[in-house]
């Protein structure tokens, strides 16, 4: 992602369901939105310091 945001492309994740995967990348824990730890928390905390207005 920080590639991708200093060339000025863009990205989406692939999915906002919850899984329950133990061994993929899930991004949300339930339907609320919760951030899995790990690629959940990092794509949440990168998409907090990016302006929806660029």
């Amino acid at each position: 992602m920080t590639w991708a945001d200093a060339h000025g492309m863009g990205y989406l994740a692939w999915t906002w369901n919850p899984w329950g995967c133990t061994s993929g990348a899930v991004l949300i824990k339930d339907w609320s939105g919760t951030p899995e730890p790990g690629v959940g928390e990092g794509f949440k905390a990168h998409l907090l310091t990016q302006s929806p207005y660029l």
